[in-house]
């Protein structure tokens, strides 16, 4: 069945906007063909629904022409082809769902064209080809979901293409390609999930085009490669999960590329090869993680190329090569290669340990090991002389002060160097100078040595018996300070009391003076005091008179000076003698020699006349001395008020 319009403006299919429409549903139909070649051109619809229908074709020639739609569910089903050849044409959609469908071809030549569709959801499905050729083409997606599903073939050649993804998820899938070959091109993308699917090829020729991804989750799925040949590529990553996976290569040519990355996970991966060739490509990194992985391939061309680095982390690891002069490019970065059972292959400008220089390695590392050793030969004498309270160099000294008579803080200072001395220690000079500018008072302080925290635990220690001592010491003085306060009060109270009996003695004092005053204004005599002064005055005037008390006194003590000096040789006598004999001659002698001088009555009259004469004279001795002090005591309170 063929539906052709080629009119414009027409009601028949084909005409300016007039869809297009072309169904077959039998066994072994013919393929449809769909064509418009107007502006704006409807959308082409090609289904087939039976076993063996044949090819789909469906092309559009316009500007913005309609999207393309092809769809085949048999088995068999013939290949399908979609073109659109105008400015903006619409997506084009190529699906097949039967075992052993043909081939998908899905171009676009014009600017700015749909993205491209091709899907295989069959057996065996025939590859898948999308192919742009314009400026801004849109994206390019190539699905293929059976087992051994035919390659997909994604191409862009023109300006700022979209990003390409070619994706196989069945056991078997052909290889994918994706191609950019115009300035700016998108990311392309090629995925291959399933067992032995093939290899991936991602290929970048343009300026500033964007990062390659090509992963690989299958068992033994082929090698994938990532090519950059442009100034200023993107990145390239390649990623293989599965066991037995084939080997990752990716390469870079252009100025200024991105790092290339490939990374092995599985058990008996291939060997990754990355490869830089511009000036200042960016660091490749090449890891391998599995048992028995392959060898990882670095290079290097350029100029001033990144860092490669190449980990194998498994057991039984290939070797790991990076290569060329300097690591590949003149001033490119070092590389690096380890894991057990690896061995590392070193260049110029790097540290080789091979068999030429092995001595020289010998010689150099017992070097390091001397100069290690008096490193820390060094090191642990120098913490023996910090932790050594006699070295000079000891790091955990201070200088404290201790209190000394005035004027002998320099005879201690003295003191204590020779006894460090004597012990065979000393501090530094300058040490000590600088503690004795700092002593604060150098007439009763001077500095000594404490070292570590031992002295300084026992010089606290000290400190704190003082301060005990000098705490009980405070409180007996608060003891005693309380009871002086306590007398102090009572010393007040004691005070106060006599200040009042003060005050009233001098208000008597005052009113007895007014009186005495009062009565020697007016001439009257005071009564008691006027006789005792009389009886004092007669008494003085008679022992003062002539030939009266003093002139016998006078006479009479050559007597009595004579009787004592008779008595006293009497008694002398009495005491060496001792016979009544000898006593009574002498007093007969003395009687008589009495009796012959005095009268015996006269010497009666006069023993009582003295006896009352002194018996005045003390009396009028102790009335004078009442007088005297009362006398003294009344010029006082009159001087004193």
């Amino acid at each position: 069945m063929s539906v052709l319009g080629s009119g414009f403006g027409r009601g028949a299919p084909g005409g300016f906007g007039a869809p297009a429409c072309s169904t077959a549903g039998g066994f072994g139909s013919g393929f449809n063909t769909a064509t418009t070649g107007g502006f704006g051109a409807g959308a082409n619809t090609a289904t087939t629904g039976g076993f063996g229908a044949g090819a789909n074709t469906a092309t559009t020639g316009g500007f913005g022409a309609g999207a393309n739609t092809v769809t085949t569910g048999g088995f068999g089903a013939g290949a399908n082809t979609a073109t659109t050849g105008g400015f903006g044409a619409g997506a084009n959609t190529v699906t097949t769902g039967g075992f052993g469908a043909g081939a998908n071809t899905a171009t676009t030549g014009g600017f700015g064209a749909g993205a491209n569709t091709a899907t295989t959801g069959g057996f065996g499905a025939g590859a898948n080809t999308a192919t742009t050729g314009g400026f801004g083409a849109g994206a390019n997606t190539a699905t293929t979901g059976g087992f051994g599903a035919g390659a997909n073939t994604a191409t862009t050649g023109g300006f700022g293409a979209g990003a390409n993804t070619a994706t196989t998820g069945g056991f078997g899938a052909g290889a994918n390609t994706v191609t950019t070959g115009g300035f700016g091109a998108g990311a392309n993308t090629a995925t291959t999930g399933g067992f032995g699917a093939g290899a991936n090829t991602a290929t970048t020729g343009g300026f500033g085009a964007g990062a390659n991804t090509v992963t690989t989750g299958g068992f033994g799925a082929g090698a994938n490669t990532a090519t950059t040949g442009g100034f200023g590529a993107g990145a390239n990553t390649v990623t293989t999960g599965g066991f037995g996976a084939g080997a990752n290569t990716a390469t870079t040519g252009g100025f200024g590329a991105g790092a290339n990355t490939a990374t092995t996970g599985g058990f008996g991966a291939g060997a990754n090869t990355a490869t830089t060739g511009g000036f200042g490509a960016g660091a490749n990194t090449a890891t391998t993680g599995g048992f028995g992985a392959g060898a990882n391939t670095v290079t290097t061309g350029g100029f001033g190329a990144g860092a490669n680095t190449a980990t194998t982390g498994g057991f039984g690891s290939g070797f790991n090569t990076a290569g060329g002069l300097g690591s590949g490019g003149f001033g490119a970065g070092p590389n690096t290669a380890g894991g057990f059972g690896t061995a590392s292959v070193s260049f110029f400008g790097s540290t080789a340990a091979g068999a030429e220089s092995r001595p020289n390695a010998v010689g150099a590392s017992q070097q390091q090991v001397i100069n290690c050793q008096s490193a820390v030969g060094r090191y642990l004498l120098e913490i023996d002389h910090a932790y050594n309270a006699m070295h000079p160099n000891c790091r955990f000294r201070s200088f404290l002060y201790n209190v000394c008579a005035p004027g002998q803080s320099i005879m201690a200072v003295e003191r204590e160097r020779l006894i460090y001395a004597a012990a065979g220690g000393e501090c530094k000079e300058e040490d000590l100078l600088r503690a004795q500018q700092r002593n604060p008072d150098p007439v009763h302080l001077y500095p000594t040595r404490v070292h570590f925290m031992q002295e300084l635990k026992n010089r606290v220690e000290k400190q704190k018996e003082i301060l005990e001592a000098m705490s009980r010491h405070v409180d007996s003085l608060a003891t005693k300070a309380d009871h002086f306060r306590e007398l102090d009060e009572a010393n007040a109270a004691q005070y106060r009391e006599l200040q009042q009996e003060q005050a009233m003695l001098q208000r008597r004092w005052y009113s007895l003076l007014m009186k005495v005053e009062t009565l020697r204004q007016l001439g009257l005599p005071l009564a008691e005091e006027s006789r005792m002064g009389g009886i004092a005055s007669t008494l003085s005037a008679q022992l003062s008179a002539p030939g009266m008390y003093k002139t016998a006194l006078t006479e009479l003590q050559p007597f009595l000076d004579a009787e004592s000096s008779t008595i006293t040789s009497f008694l002398r006598r009495n005491s060496v003698g001792g016979s009544e004999g000898a006593i009574c001659t002498p007093s007969e002698g003395v009687g008589t020699l009495r009796n012959n001088r005095v009268d015996q009555a006269l010497l009666r009259d006069w023993a009582r006349f003295a006896e009352r004469i002194q018996q005045c004279v003390e009396g009028l001795s102790e009335l004078l001395e009442r007088d005297a002090a009362d006398m003294r005591a009344i010029y006082q309170r009159v001087a004193s008020s």
